[in-house]
């Protein structure tokens, strides 16, 4: 029996971020890069601005300082971001550019308030 002004909706719970003490910064998002929420990023020493972090960059965003909280597209130009300084995240939900091994990644926010943990 179908009822009047009903739906069902699924709920698929975000499991990128998990709990813990949340901090958030803004950035720009260097031009060309498109990316997703749960990228982790880097900032390039020359320009301060933030992009995929990729292990052999060598331009400083090989280093990880944070896990963008939204959606941006910079493919026309750099691009006003938020990205997540704290907190706690599924290591499952990120995505890291190339050449990150499973223990550089486990230890990439040493010393840091983020931390990976695995959902459950």
């Amino acid at each position: 029996m179908d009822h009047a002004g009903s739906e069902t909706e699924v709920y698929t719970p975000d499991t990128l971020l998990l709990g813990g003490l949340v901090s958030t910064a803004s950035g720009i998002l260097a031009s060309g890069e498109n990316r997703t929420r749960g990228t982790v990023v880097g900032r390039v020493t020359a320009t301060g601005e933030l992009k995929m972090a990729a292990a052999a960059a060598g331009d400083g965003s090989e280093v990880p300082i944070g896990i963008l909280g939204f959606d941006v597209d910079a493919t026309s130009g750099a691009a006003t971001c938020a990205y997540y300084t704290g907190g706690d995240f599924d290591q499952a939900a990120l995505t890291w550019g190339a050449g990150y091994t499973d223990l550089q990644k486990a230890a990439a926010f040493d010393k840091t308030p983020i931390t990976l943990k695995t959902a459950y």
